[in-house]
């Protein structure tokens, strides 16, 4: 009878497909369904500390591992909460997007000068899916050598399966 047992489960183990099998695919109604530039956008990051005077401009670099073209939304707020300005770019599948307060010569920024000058405040970037990573700095506009400050960014709706 145990020989039976044993039988039948690798004959239902080898019928499986190798997804359903292994735990880190998890079933396939865990994984997200592919997104598109007309799905809603959601907040994928926060980021304190947004600067852009004279000599300081913030810089947005994000990059997209979607198989389709995704939607992003840069919205920047001075420290008193009120809405400095933003830009919505779309980001082709696979890419990378540079957007900045302002121009810079170190980057080609996609979009830039969406924001009013001498503010300071947190900025928000939404996403039509949560496949997209990013990262912010302050720079100086003006070397075309990036010399700047990496900014700490806080994560919202992460992808499934990461961590950062």
């Amino acid at each position: 009878m145990r020989v039976r047992r044993w039988m039948m489960a690798a004959a239902v183990a080898l019928a499986l497909p190798v997804q359903a099998q292994d735990p880190r695919y998890g079933s396939t109604a865990q994984q997200p369904a592919p997104q598109a530039v007309s799905d809603p956008l959601k907040v994928i990051y926060r980021v304190p500390g947004v600067r852009d005077t004279a000599g300081i401009a913030t810089v947005f670099s994000c990059t997209s591992n979607s198989s389709v073209e995704e939607l992003l939304k840069f919205t920047v707020r001075k420290d008193d909460g009120s809405e400095a300005g933003f830009a919505q770019i779309p980001i082709p599948a696979r890419s990378t997007r540079v957007v900045g307060t302002r121009d810079t010569n170190a980057f080609t920024e996609t979009a830039s000068g969406f924001v009013a000058t001498d503010l300071q405040g947190i900025a928000t970037i939404s996403a039509s899916t949560t496949n997209v990573f990013c990262s912010a700095m302050l720079v100086d506009p003006t070397p075309t050598t990036p010399n700047g400050i990496a900014l700490h960014m806080v994560r919202f709706n992460p992808h499934p399966g990461t961590e950062e």
